[in-house]
């Protein structure tokens, strides 16, 4: 399949220039800060397989340094939000994450170029509101400077098809099996809203391969948003093999990292501009998510997010929001794999 944008207004994408001056601006304060977090300082020596946004295969491997600056920026962020008390009561909060903001209107800071800025975004879901954002909402510190927190409010356009028949139809993003006695021994990892309408039928693609109607064999009601649907009868396809999922402390995932999106009717490479990830809790507290510069189209949800070059997947693809208020480039949002393999116990496979 070739690399086929969405057919929406497909810009605001983080270029090389935007992000090698943040992140050199990011270096400069990041190892001052002696006191950080024991799993952040761990994590921080051990970014090597990932490049900068726009940066090809064979490049220099010093980019290493920048997106570790930006990964300890980003944790440290959100580390701290916990203490950000907003100005005004919030509607339903989706997600919040830290790392790169389109913000064209929001003014600048020490840590922005151009429409770009490194920040917080509480996102939600505007339900009883306009379509709007990134608005200024306050700040936080970090590393001795200051910090823009940003409100988005906008709804998550999931990309499960159909709306008004059924069964639903998703991608998967990767093969599964269970690391225990389960009642079901081969599966496939999709998105949980795929399912959540029909779990005795649903439609999936596996990345690479043809759709196939199947059952639902785990899922869970909560803010993980990643189901399993049976593949004993699918016939797991030649070369398959068991992969890394980045996310962990030893392959944490950092901001700027180039990716690409793979689902049932797209192919699309961009870059990671935000995380919302705990290396050391995956439970359902709180939906660990990933935002990114591509998107995809209905039918995608569900499909794999992998970083460049390792291939490794890091994402599990769930749709797209208006990225600074209504008619605006749109942005991609994703679910953590390792925090969905971790919590439900899997081995993956790709």
């Amino acid at each position: 399949m070739g690399d086929i944008p969405a057919p929406d207004n497909y810009v605001a994408r983080l270029d090389s220039e935007s992000f090698d001056i943040i992140a050199a601006r990011l270096r400069e304060v990041v190892w001052r800060d002696s006191q950080l977090p024991r799993f952040i300082r761990e994590a921080s020596g051990r970014i090597v397989s990932t490049t900068a946004a726009g940066v090809t295969d064979g490049e220099p491997e010093n980019y290493a340094p920048a997106l570790k600056a930006t990964y300890i920026a980003a944790q440290a962020l959100l580390f701290n939000i916990q203490n950000f008390e907003p100005p005004s009561p919030l509607s339903r909060t989706l997600d919040v994450s830290a790392g790169f903001v389109f913000a064209p209107e929001a003014g600048s800071s020490a840590f922005s170029y151009g429409p770009w800025c490194f920040g917080v975004v509480i996102h939600c879901d505007a339900a009883e509101g306009a379509i709007t954002g990134p608005i200024n909402f306050g700040t936080t510190a970090a590393f001795g400077s200051v910090f823009p927190v940003f409100l988005i409010n906008a709804p998550v356009e999931q990309h499960v098809l159909p709306a008004i028949t059924w069964p639903a139809s998703g991608s998967c993003s990767l093969w599964v099996t269970p690391r225990g006695t389960r009642r079901w021994g081969e599966g496939l990892l999709t998105a949980r809203h795929v399912v959540e309408k029909n779990f005795d039928a649903v439609d999936v693609t596996p990345v690479g391969g043809s759709a196939v109607t199947t059952s639902t064999v785990e899922y869970t009601a909560c803010t993980i948003d990643a189901a399993v649907v049976d593949a004993s009868g699918v016939g797991w396809p030649t070369g398959v093999s068991p992969v890394t999922i980045v996310g962990s402390v030893a392959s944490p995932v950092a901001c700027g990292a180039t990716i690409q999106l793979e689902g049932k009717n797209t192919t699309a490479t961009g870059s990671i501009l935000r995380i919302h990830q705990d290396v050391l809790f995956v439970g359902t507290l709180f939906g660990q998510r990933i935002i990114t510069d591509v998107h995809g189209v209905p039918g995608d949800s569900g499909g794999v997010i992998r970083v460049l070059p390792s291939r490794e997947p890091c994402g599990a693809y769930l749709g797209s929001f208006f990225s600074a208020g209504e008619g605006t480039p749109k942005h991609g949002i994703a679910q953590s794999l390792y925090q969905a393999i971790e919590y439900f116990e899997l081995n993956a496979f790709q």
